[in-house]
C-alpha cells in the first residue's frame, strides 16, 4: 500500500444520490450541508439542562457540578471502537501493573474503571459510535486493498474527522484518569497532569486551543493490522498534552495542550485536520473523507469532489419517495 500524492478524480455527487456516509438516505437529507459541504453531524455532547448541582467524586468531570449519583464502568477504549478490531481479546502493552515492553492478551469486558459518571458518560456516547466508524471504515479500506482484484475504480467514503478528533481526546482523558496510561511502568496519574478543564471546554464549544487538535498521516508500505495508542508528554514539565492513536495504515496525534509543541516539526511530518486519506494498491483507490466545521481549503486539506444540481426529474421522484402526492 502507498500513500497517494496524484490528482484524485472527482467524486461527481447529486443531491439526491446516496450518502457516502453509509447510511441509506440521500445526500441532502443527510450529510449535505447548506454550503454545499459534506459533513457528518455531531450531536451536542454536553448533559440536557439544567444543571445538577452535583460532582461525583470519581467522575472525571466532576469539576462541572453537573454529574449524576450513579458511576459508570466507562472503557479506556470505547467497546464499539475495541470490538472493530474483530476479537473479543485486545492485546494491550505499556500498562502500569504489567511489565515494561510486554504484551497481554485482555478480555474486552476487563478494560474498564470508574471514572465517568453515568450522565457524562451518556452524553459523550455519540462520540463512540461516529469514531467506531471511521475506524470500521479504515479496516474495511485497508482489508480491500490486500485482496487482488481488477477493479481500477476510486471508492469514497465519509466519516467525521471532528468526532474522531473529540473522541481521541475523550479516549486520553480515559486513560489518564483510569491510570492505564503509563510510562516506564509507572501509571502517569501518579505524577503528572492533564488539563481535563480545557477537554470539558472544548467538549462544550467545540474549540480547542491555537493549533490543538487532530494531525494525521498514513503509513506507506507495511502496517499492522492492530489498534494502538499511547499519551504524548512532556515529561521535564510532568505534562500530559495528547495522544497518539494508530489503526492499521493511519496513524493520528491528537493535542490538547500545546505546551513546549514545536508546531513546525509536527507540520512537516502530518497534516492538521486533514479532510481526506487516499490509500492506494495498484490501480485501486479508496479516498476517505474526514470531514470537519470549517471549509476543506488548501493543498494538503482539499476533497476533490463535485456537487451537481439535481435534475428536475430526479428531484420530483424524489419528493415523491417523501410521501408527496405525484
Amino acid at each position: 500500500m502507498r500513500t497517494s500524492t496524484e490528482l484524485i478524480p472527482p467524486l461527481k455527487l447529486l443531491a439526491s444520490d446516496p450518502c457516502p456516509c453509509g447510511g441509506n438516505e440521500a445526500a441532502q437529507e443527510c450529510c449535505l450541508d447548506s454550503d454545499g459541504v459534506l459533513r457528518v453531524k455531531v450531536p451536542n455532547l454536553v448533559p440536557p439542562p439544567p444543571l445538577t448541582g452535583y460532582a461525583h467524586p470519581k467522575c472525571y468531570l466532576s469539576h462541572t457540578f453537573d454529574c449524576s449519583t450513579k458511576i459508570s464502568k466507562e472503557h479506556y477504549v470505547s467497546r464499539s471502537t475495541l470490538e472493530s478490531i474483530g476479537d473479543l481479546e485486545v492485546e494491550v502493552g505499556g500498562l502500569p501493573w504489567e511489565a515494561p515492553g510486554s504484551t497481554v492478551k485482555y478480555g474486552i469486558d476487563s478494560l474498564v474503571s470508574n471514572i465517568l459518571c453515568a450522565r457524562h458518560n451518556s452524553a459523550l456516547s455519540p462520540l463512540d459510535t461516529l469514531a467506531t466508524r471511521v475506524f470500521k471504515t479504515i479496516k474495511s479500506v485497508c482489508d480491500d486493498l490486500n485482496h487482488k482484484h481488477f477493479s481500477r475504480k476510486t471508492t469514497w467514503h465519509l466519516v467525521s474527522g471532528e468526532a474522531l478528533e473529540l473522541w481521541s481526546l475523550k479516549t486520553l482523558c480515559g486513560l489518564f484518569f483510569s491510570k492505564v496510561a503509563a510510562k516506564g511502568g509507572k501509571s502517569l496519574k501518579r505524577t503528572y497532569s492533564l488539563d481535563v478543564e480545557q477537554f470539558a471546554e472544548t467538549i462544550k464549544s467545540r474549540t480547542l486551543l491555537p493549533n490543538c487538535g487532530l494531525y494525521g498521516r498514513l503509513i506507506a508500505g507495511t502496517f499492522h493490522r492492530h489498534l494502538s495508542w499511547a499519551p504524548l508528554s512532556v515529561d521535564n514539565a510532568a505534562k500530559v498534552i495528547g495522544v497518539r492513536i494508530g489503526m492499521y495504515a493511519a496513524e493520528f496525534e491528537v493535542l490538547l495542550d500545546p505546551f513546549n509543541v514545536n508546531f513546525d516539526n509536527v507540520r512537516k511530518q502530518a497534516i492538521f485536520r486533514p479532510w481526506n486519506l487516499v490509500f492506494n494498491a495498484g490501480r485501486r483507490r479508496h479516498v476517505i473523507v474526514l470531514s470537519w466545521p470549517d471549509k476543506p481549503e488548501g493543498a494538503n486539506r482539499r476533497v476533490n469532489y463535485e456537487l451537481q444540481s439535481v435534475p428536475p426529474d430526479a428531484a420530483n421522484n424524489l419528493t415523491r419517495e417523501k410521501g408527496a402526492p405525484p
